[in-house]
């Protein structure tokens, strides 16, 4: 699963005519339940937007459901609750970097999760959008498949990160979402991690020093 991640544009994303410009977002702790930066496409229009971190299905008013923060890629075609976001509002999570949790023993051990190189990426998401009392509320979750063997040991769930030459693709309601689904299977990328503070554990933590490496305990690990 993925239940935080990072974006605080230290890498700069790679560039698109066709999208417009991010905004000025910066965060090193993103939680569930907060808003954070999505890219979306209405129509023909890309747009950047706020939305909030747990996809609230579309439902009637006044039933309680719950609201996932992650999508399995193996079912999310299957899943009701997913079915018609996943056909029509898919959108771009960015980050820098996810953090995933070792468990050994009773023990839980907080990992950074990165792409070398230059650029930030950007995770697949799926979204709605509900009206009440006249404003919209935009909701999200992340995509996950099977974790790149590079981190297997760390946890066996990883989000789903896209080239970023199937951006468009997979933002615009024409594509085929088998297709897409069926390309990211697997991890196409590989994957970096290290160790942090159990800092990130706690939701007001954000600071730099949340991805650095940290060495706690360390002979435990390996």
């Amino acid at each position: 699963m993925c239940g935080r991640y990072s974006w605080a544009q230290k890498k700069a994303l790679p560039s698109h005519s066709s999208l417009p410009t991010p905004p000025q977002s910066v965060s090193y702790n993103r939680a569930p339940g907060q808003e954070h930066p999505i890219s979306i496409q209405r129509e023909n229009s890309r747009e950047w937007t706020l939305a909030k971190w747990g996809l609230d299905p579309l439902r009637q008013p006044m039933v309680k459901q719950p609201s996932p923060i992650n999508a399995r890629i193996e079912t999310v075609l299957e899943k009701p609750v997913f079915q018609n976001s996943i056909l029509h509002r898919r959108c771009l999570v960015p980050a820098d970097g996810y953090f995933e949790w070792q468990k050994i023993e009773t023990q839980k051990y907080p990992h950074f999760h990165f792409l070398p190189g230059p650029h930030s990426f950007a995770m697949a998401g799926i979204w709605n959008e509900s009206k009440q009392g006249g404003q919209s509320n935009i909701t999200f979750a992340v995509l996950t498949h099977s974790a790149s063997p590079d981190i297997l040991p760390i946890h066996h769930r990883m989000p789903v990160i896209l080239r970023s030459e199937d951006w468009l693709d997979w933002m615009s309601p024409q594509s085929n979402p088998d297709l897409l689904l069926s390309r990211y299977a697997q991890c196409q990328h590989t994957v970096l991690a290290h160790q942090v503070s159990s800092r990130v554990n706690r939701v007001h933590e954000d600071d730099p020093g949340i991805t650095d490496p940290f060495s706690e305990k360390q002979t435990t690990l390996w």
